[in-house]
């Protein structure tokens, strides 16, 4: 048996044990005498079952001794014994008979919606002919996979190495292993032997499986975890594991910091989310519950829409706030300002709440909806709300917000010529060109006290339904809008693809709303093939190209550097547009073999893209998921991916209803995942707002989006030495090139790639590369910053990404910091904080994104650091090391907190703590005189 840990709380993810058969009895030889001994070599294959043997059966296998038949609820077991000898008189001859025992093994409290189904197809196909019935290219998997057997616990049979049949069960975070119990039909007697191993005997034979093995992998280090078979009250066979230290390093990238339901006793759901600095969530959606997490709404049927802030522990929420009228209301898009007021948009009925002084008051015809804008304040509260639309059906589906207050609105319109428009580029309806349109796309500017449009217009072909789902901002205030158009004649400019390739289209538009008329649209393009594609989400970066995820029908949707290139059915898509429009940078699908859907994305500032949304396929793309397998009909799924890089990080969210991911954001070290969810069983953790469900709900994840920090060392003028793992040490040495001498050593991620780097310092002058190998070929970035005698230090002061330099002045006690990397940066931090002889150390000591500093006082072995940049206090003290050590710091757990560690020049060890108190690993890296540097130096969360 192996088991493995993973996960924000310490999960077994897989219990494996390998079946043989052992024949038992009196007058009986060896089994193997009755068959072959090379038949047990032979691959074991699970053939489909297609009414050549029983009908409960699914798959059939056969193993040297036995043949079993997967059944939905369980296992059954054909043992072959030999009876002994027998003489026939009237042919005087010795030969063999063999009879079989029938075993059953059932799954005890097993889930009724299990699903089994074959894996990894064989090449081989069997064909039977029995008298006038034939059943013929019957194929055969390599492995039998039993989906939703209990929450969250798959299991699988498959055949190792040796031809023996090998079955694990597959255990998602959260989930109780101990639900798993097996019992056993035909059994006469089971007990375990002095090895561990599971005896199951039967009138002749014996069943054994063999004694469990656990582990857990730490850094790429196997641990032995203790495992052993239990017997229940009613002679049921469980595991039992043993404990195990929780202070280990069990996290990895992605984890769930918390998953929790959002709604009341009715219908609810969450369709965005954003995130502040200091890890609170914002939400927003719909609700039918008349008593959604204790606010009383009015006494109808009809829906009402919500915002709502969870604290950064998911406990509880910091406010609720329900807006309504008397129809049906919704909520979708939501942005933050810098001062986190919350910007909302959505749909509206009548009556719904506005505010004195805002742009419309007035409700448009009362059987339609209208299009809402608003802001509330930081407890909630609202500072304005106002109307947006004309006499029909409009509909608000995102907003973001700039460095201004201007609040920047998307979605779709059947108002026409009555829909406001100001400065626009194009006209609404019937009136632009000169025919009636049904459904038209626009984008709407409302200035910062909400009373007025500062730009609005439409964007949309003649007679022809299209909308804008989504919209983004770059930091020059240009707009990014994607959606569907249902037409071939929608307006395109300065477009990579100028015309549809068929069917209903994506399309990605770039607006530049301080100008009007024609120069406010800088380019406008379709994205899509002869299938059916639109686009759900997009984001910008920091080169100005947009970034887009949707979904697509076409075989031949257009791709670029696609780290996924085949359209299995339906399948989701990511592409990135140059800032021009005018070329498609990157495309790819994201899926497997069934339906997919991306629908919003988010980067972090490293350029790195989150993706979310619902998938169907078993065979997603999973990458250190935090839950492993597709649990209902149809999953939400996170996803971080990288062009060149390809699926970083992925899970499943979901349980045993449908699920889909609808909003996302990412802030510091976490993801940001809303959506809804029919599952009663969803893998929610400890303590949060609400953990279960009564009915079809919303939900939110946080995730832990990080890296593991390993170490390395620099030989002044000679060499660095770098290890990817703290446990497994293995050296990539570079010698130094003449142009990156230098006294000290440095290391950050100074591009902003997700990679860290190296480089040297001398007297306030450094020298850094954005990549380490090989070093003699790559042409240091001198920067100027700093005098001589100060002491370098790395950090990324503003979360933006990007690691950049700053100094200890041990002559005053100050920090200089700046958040630049150009060649003579300015000084954008001064931090008085530290004595003379103190050692600089910096990191992200609470896991919000920014880094700050510390010190080190060799003479008291005495770490002091601060969580602030602005002020002087001591957040955190801790005696760590000695007098003679050296000072680093980096995230040796995973846990998205960076902690303390030193390395000791005497003995050429380093020292690592993942609390700032005890020691939590120790290893000997370098010689004497070497300097210690980290980094995460390829980007992955595990060596």
């Amino acid at each position: 048996m192996k088991t493995k840990i993973q996960g924000f709380i310490a999960a077994i993810t897989t219990i494996s044990t390998v079946l043989s058969m052992i024949v038992t009895g009196s007058g009986m030889g060896d089994a193997s005498s009755a068959f072959d001994k090379n038949q047990i070599r032979l691959p074991l294959l699970f053939e489909t079952n297609k009414g050549q043997t029983d009908k409960e059966a699914a798959f059939i296998a056969r193993a040297g001794g036995y043949t079993v038949y997967l059944t939905r609820d369980g296992a059954v077991f054909d043992l072959k014994q030999v009876v002994g000898d027998v003489r026939n008189d009237e042919t005087p001859k010795t030969g063999k008979t063999i009879e079989s025992d029938r075993l059953k093994m059932n799954f005890i409290g097993a889930n009724e919606a299990t699903e089994i189904s074959g894996d990894s197809e064989a090449i081989t196909r069997t064909n039977y002919y029995f008298g006038d019935k034939k059943f013929e290219n019957l194929s055969n998997y390599r492995r039998a996979n039993y989906r939703k057997l209990y929450d969250g616990i798959d299991a699988v049979f498959y055949g190792n190495s040796s031809g023996q049949l090998e079955y694990d069960f597959n255990v998602a975070p959260n989930a109780d292993p101990k639900m798993i119990k097996i019992g056993f039909e035909g059994a006469k007697n089971f007990s375990i032997d002095g090895n561990g191993s599971l005896i199951v005997e039967t009138e002749n034979t014996s069943l054994v499986q063999q004694k469990p093995v656990a582990h857990q992998t730490v850094d790429g280090e196997r641990r032995e975890i203790a495992v052993s078979y239990r017997f229940t009250a009613d002679s049921e066979i469980g595991f039992e594991l043993g404990s195990y230290d929780a202070s280990l390093p069990l996290v990895i990238d992605p984890a769930l910091k918390y998953l929790t339901y959002i709604g009341g006793t009715a219908f609810d759901d969450v369709f965005e989310v954003a995130a502040d600095n200091q890890g609170n969530a914002y939400i927003s959606g719909q609700t039918a519950s008349l008593n959604f997490h204790g606010e009383v709404r009015n006494d109808n049927d009809a829906d009402g829409a919500y915002v709502a802030k969870v604290n950064a522990a998911g406990t509880d929420f910091v406010y609720v706030t329900i807006l309504e009228g008397n129809g049906d209301d919704t909520t979708r898009g939501i942005a933050l300002d810098a001062s986190n007021n919350l910007y909302a948009t959505g749909i509206a009925s009548h009556f719904f709440p506005t505010t004195s002084g805002a742009y419309d008051t007035t409700h448009g015809v009362i059987n339609h909806h209208d299009v809402f804008v608003a802001k509330l304040n930081t407890t909630g509260g609202l500072v304005y709300s106002s109307f947006l639309g004309g006499n029909d059906a409009d509909a608000g589906f995102d907003v973001v917000v700039d460095t201004a207050g201007k609040a920047y609105v998307v979605g779709s319109t059947y108002s026409a010529t009555a829909f406001p428009t100001k400065n626009k580029y194009q006209g609404c309806g019937f009136a632009w060109p000169s025919s009636l349109d049904s459904e038209d796309a626009f984008l709407t500017v409302m200035n910062s006290t909400g009373s007025d449009i500062t730009y609005s217009t439409c964007i949309g072909g003649a007679a022809t339904d299209d909308n804008a789902f989504s919209v983004a901002l770059d930091a020059s205030n240009n707009a990014y809008l994607t959606g569907l158009a249902k037409g071939g004649n929608f307006p395109t400019k300065n477009a990579f693809q100028p015309s549809s390739a068929g069917g209903n289209d994506g399309w990605v538009a770039k607006f530049n709303a301080a100008a009007s008329g024609e120069a406010s649209l800088v380019y406008s393009t379709y994205i899509g093939g002869t299938g059916t594609d639109q686009g759900n989400g997009v984001a910008v970066n920091a080169s100005g190209q947009a970034v887009v995820v949707g979904l697509t029908g076409s075989a031949n949707f257009p791709l670029v550097g696609a780290f996924d290139s085949t359209n299995q059915i339906n399948e989701g898509f990511v592409a990135v547009i140059s800032s021009t429009g005018t070329s498609l940078v990157n495309s790819s699908f994201i899926g497997g073999a069934d339906t997919d859907n991306a629908n919003n994305v988010a980067l972090d500032p490293s350029g790195s893209i989150y993706i979310t949304g619902n998938t169907k396929s078993n065979d997603f793309p999973m990458a250190l998921p935090f839950q492993a397998a597709r649990r209902g009909v149809k999953d939400a799924f996170f996803a971080k991916v990288k062009f060149g890089r390809g699926v970083i990080s992925s899970s499943y969210i979901g349980g045993n209803g449908d699920d889909n991911g609808d909003g996302i954001a990412v802030k510091g070290n976490f993801v940001y995942v809303g959506g809804d969810t029919a599952s009663t069983n969803l893998l929610t953790t400890p303590g949060v707002i609400k953990a279960t469900t009564d009915n079809s709900d919303g939900f939110l994840a946080k995730i832990l989006d990080t890296r593991l920090d390993s170490v390395g060392v620099f030989r002044p003028a000679s060499t660095f030495l770098l290890t990817q793992s703290t446990t497994n040490i293995v050296s990539q040495t570079a010698t130094l090139s003449t142009n990156l001498a230098g006294s000290s050593g440095v290391s950050g991620d100074f591009n902003g790639d997700g990679l860290d780097s190296t480089g040297t310092f001398t007297n306030g002058t450094w020298k850094v590369r954005d990549a380490n190998f090989p070093l003699i070929t790559v042409t240091p970035k001198q920067i100027a910053f700093g005098t001589v005698g100060d002491l370098p230090i790395v950090g990324d002061w503003n979360n933006d990404g990007i690691d950049t330099p700053g100094v200890f002045r041990p002559s005053t006690g100050q920090f200089f910091l700046t958040n630049s990397t150009s060649t003579a940066p300015t000084i954008d931090i001064v931090l008085n904080f530290g004595l003379n002889g103190d050692l600089p150390v910096a990191g992200d000591w609470n896991a919000d994104g920014f880094d700050t500093v510390g010190v080190f006082r060799p003479s008291a072995s005495n770490f002091f650091l601060t969580n602030s940049e602005t002020a002087a206090a001591i957040d955190i003290s801790t005696f760590f090391g000695v007098a003679e050590d050296l000072p680093i710091a980096g995230d040796w757990d995973g846990n998205g907190t960076d902690s303390i560690g030193v390395r000791r020049p005497s003995t050429s060890q380093f020292f690592l703590s993942n609390d700032n108190s005890t020691i939590a690993k120790t290893f000997v890296f370098g010689i004497a005189g070497d300097q210690p540097i980290v980094g995460d130096w390829d980007g992955r969360p595990l060596p």
